[in-house]
Protein backbone atom coordinates (compact mmCIF):
# COMPACT_ATOMS: atom_id res chain seq x y z
CA UNK A 1 0.00 0.00 0.00
CA UNK A 2 2.30 2.47 0.93
CA UNK A 3 4.64 1.56 -2.19
CA UNK A 4 1.42 2.29 -4.53
CA UNK A 5 1.03 5.82 -2.86
CA UNK A 6 4.64 6.78 -3.57
CA UNK A 7 3.75 6.07 -6.99
CA UNK A 8 0.67 7.69 -7.07
CA UNK A 9 2.17 11.21 -5.31
CA UNK A 10 5.49 11.11 -7.10
CA UNK A 11 4.11 13.30 -10.12
CA UNK A 12 2.85 15.11 -7.93
CA UNK A 13 6.25 15.79 -6.11
CA UNK A 14 7.77 16.54 -8.89
CA UNK A 15 5.80 19.49 -10.23
CA UNK A 16 5.96 20.60 -6.80
CA UNK A 17 9.97 21.58 -6.88
CA UNK A 18 11.46 18.39 -6.22
CA UNK A 19 14.23 16.32 -8.75
CA UNK A 20 12.98 12.88 -9.44
CA UNK A 21 16.62 11.03 -8.70
CA UNK A 22 16.99 7.19 -9.85
CA UNK A 23 20.51 6.06 -9.94
CA UNK A 24 21.25 3.86 -12.66
CA UNK A 25 24.60 2.79 -11.84
CA UNK A 26 26.96 2.90 -8.88
CA UNK A 27 30.37 2.56 -8.44
CA UNK A 28 31.77 -0.66 -6.15
CA UNK A 29 33.42 1.83 -4.08
CA UNK A 30 32.64 5.18 -3.18
CA UNK A 31 35.97 7.74 -2.47
CA UNK A 32 34.08 11.24 -2.29
CA UNK A 33 30.75 12.24 -2.45
CA UNK A 34 29.81 15.98 -4.70
CA UNK A 35 29.27 18.58 -2.07
CA UNK A 36 28.62 22.52 -2.54
CA UNK A 37 30.96 24.32 -3.61
CA UNK A 38 33.12 21.46 -5.43
CA UNK A 39 33.95 21.79 -8.90
CA UNK A 40 32.84 19.02 -11.06
CA UNK A 41 32.77 17.75 -14.47
CA UNK A 42 29.24 15.87 -15.66
CA UNK A 43 28.97 14.41 -19.23
CA UNK A 44 25.04 14.38 -19.56
CA UNK A 45 22.62 13.80 -22.28
CA UNK A 46 19.36 15.73 -22.12
CA UNK A 47 16.13 14.75 -23.18
CA UNK A 48 12.45 15.85 -23.07
CA UNK A 49 9.80 14.14 -21.27
CA UNK A 50 9.03 11.92 -25.01
CA UNK A 51 12.61 10.82 -25.34
CA UNK A 52 13.59 13.18 -27.74
CA UNK A 53 17.34 14.09 -27.17
CA UNK A 54 17.90 18.07 -27.38
CA UNK A 55 21.32 18.54 -25.88
CA UNK A 56 24.23 15.86 -25.69
CA UNK A 57 28.09 16.50 -23.86
CA UNK A 58 28.86 12.86 -25.50
CA UNK A 59 28.03 14.67 -28.92
CA UNK A 60 30.38 17.40 -27.96
CA UNK A 61 33.51 14.94 -26.67
CA UNK A 62 33.68 16.70 -23.17
CA UNK A 63 31.93 16.71 -19.87
CA UNK A 64 30.08 20.21 -18.55
CA UNK A 65 32.35 21.67 -15.54
CA UNK A 66 30.93 23.63 -13.44
CA UNK A 67 31.35 24.72 -9.16
CA UNK A 68 28.05 23.46 -7.56
CA UNK A 69 25.90 25.58 -5.79
CA UNK A 70 27.25 28.91 -7.52
CA UNK A 71 23.89 28.74 -9.92
CA UNK A 72 25.96 28.18 -13.12
CA UNK A 73 23.23 25.23 -13.76
CA UNK A 74 19.53 25.02 -13.57
CA UNK A 75 18.46 24.17 -9.78
CA UNK A 76 17.13 20.51 -10.73
CA UNK A 77 20.83 19.93 -11.31
CA UNK A 78 22.33 21.30 -7.80
CA UNK A 79 19.70 19.26 -6.21
CA UNK A 80 19.92 16.04 -8.07
CA UNK A 81 24.32 15.61 -8.54
CA UNK A 82 24.32 16.39 -4.46
CA UNK A 83 25.73 12.87 -3.03
CA UNK A 84 26.81 11.30 -6.78
CA UNK A 85 30.26 9.45 -6.89
CA UNK A 86 33.05 9.61 -9.63
CA UNK A 87 31.90 7.60 -12.19
CA UNK A 88 27.93 7.04 -11.03
CA UNK A 89 25.02 7.72 -13.68
CA UNK A 90 21.87 9.16 -12.38
CA UNK A 91 18.45 9.78 -13.77
CA UNK A 92 17.21 13.36 -13.34
CA UNK A 93 13.78 13.63 -13.95
CA UNK A 94 13.12 18.06 -13.64
CA UNK A 95 10.25 19.63 -13.02
CA UNK A 96 9.60 22.59 -15.02
CA UNK A 97 10.07 25.33 -11.99
CA UNK A 98 13.54 23.42 -11.54
CA UNK A 99 14.61 23.81 -15.11
CA UNK A 100 13.38 26.96 -17.32
CA UNK A 101 10.49 27.29 -15.99
CA UNK A 102 7.07 29.19 -17.90
CA UNK A 103 10.11 31.50 -20.09
CA UNK A 104 11.60 28.15 -21.25
CA UNK A 105 15.28 28.08 -23.06
CA UNK A 106 13.75 29.28 -26.95
CA UNK A 107 14.66 27.81 -29.18
CA UNK A 108 15.53 24.72 -27.45
CA UNK A 109 13.44 24.38 -24.09
CA UNK A 110 9.66 25.34 -24.74
CA UNK A 111 7.94 26.92 -21.61
CA UNK A 112 7.08 24.78 -19.25
CA UNK A 113 9.61 21.88 -20.23
CA UNK A 114 9.85 18.61 -17.78
CA UNK A 115 13.35 17.81 -18.25
CA UNK A 116 15.28 13.93 -18.41
CA UNK A 117 18.88 14.20 -18.04
CA UNK A 118 20.90 10.88 -17.83
CA UNK A 119 24.16 12.17 -16.34
CA UNK A 120 27.64 10.68 -15.07
CA UNK A 121 29.76 12.19 -12.51
CA UNK A 122 33.17 11.94 -13.97
CA UNK A 123 35.63 14.02 -11.25
CA UNK A 124 35.30 16.17 -8.50
CA UNK A 125 37.77 18.89 -7.29
CA UNK A 126 36.92 20.03 -4.12
CA UNK A 127 37.84 24.06 -3.55
CA UNK A 128 39.44 24.20 0.16
CA UNK A 129 37.89 27.70 0.32
CA UNK A 130 41.12 29.46 0.90
CA UNK A 131 41.83 26.70 3.67
CA UNK A 132 44.62 24.25 4.21
CA UNK A 133 43.01 20.86 3.01
CA UNK A 134 44.88 18.65 5.97
CA UNK A 135 44.95 15.50 3.71
CA UNK A 136 47.51 13.87 1.64
CA UNK A 137 49.45 16.07 -0.95
CA UNK A 138 48.33 19.41 0.82
CA UNK A 139 49.60 18.44 4.81
CA UNK A 140 52.85 17.45 3.02
CA UNK A 141 52.83 20.58 1.61
CA UNK A 142 52.23 22.53 4.93
CA UNK A 143 54.58 20.62 6.60
CA UNK A 144 57.26 22.36 4.29
CA UNK A 145 55.99 25.11 4.28
CA UNK A 146 56.38 25.28 8.15
CA UNK A 147 59.54 23.62 8.40
CA UNK A 148 61.74 25.75 7.05
CA UNK A 149 60.57 28.89 9.04
CA UNK A 150 60.78 26.61 12.11
CA UNK A 151 64.32 25.51 11.81
CA UNK A 152 65.58 29.20 11.13
CA UNK A 153 63.61 30.27 14.08
CA UNK A 154 65.16 27.26 16.26
CA UNK A 155 68.49 27.97 14.35
CA UNK A 156 68.59 31.47 15.82
CA UNK A 157 67.07 30.53 19.73
CA UNK A 158 70.19 28.32 19.60
CA UNK A 159 72.33 30.47 19.18
CA UNK A 160 71.61 33.12 21.04
CA UNK A 161 70.74 30.74 23.85
CA UNK A 162 74.71 30.21 22.99
CA UNK A 163 76.12 33.21 23.15
CA UNK A 164 74.18 34.33 26.01
CA UNK A 165 75.61 31.03 27.97
CA UNK A 166 79.28 32.12 27.00
CA UNK A 167 78.46 35.94 27.81
CA UNK A 168 77.54 34.58 31.82
CA UNK A 169 80.33 32.20 31.47
CA UNK A 170 82.97 35.22 30.36
CA UNK A 171 81.38 37.71 33.60
CA UNK A 172 81.37 34.78 35.83
CA UNK A 173 85.87 34.40 34.88
CA UNK A 174 85.99 38.17 34.84
CA UNK A 175 85.05 38.25 38.51
CA UNK A 176 86.72 35.51 39.93
CA UNK A 177 89.75 37.41 37.94
CA UNK A 178 88.86 40.65 40.05
CA UNK A 179 88.51 38.53 43.36
CA UNK A 180 91.36 36.97 43.22
CA UNK A 181 93.71 40.08 42.20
Amino acid sequence: MPRLTLVLLLPLLCRAGYVEITTLSKPDACQDQVRQNDRVAVHYTGKFASGQVFDSSYSRGEPIEFVLGKRHVIPGWEQGLLGMCVDEIRKLVIPPELAYGKQGHPPVIPPDSTLVFETKLVSIKRDSGGRFDLSGASLHSLASLIAVPAFILYAVYYVAKRYKEQEAEQKKAKQLRKKRS
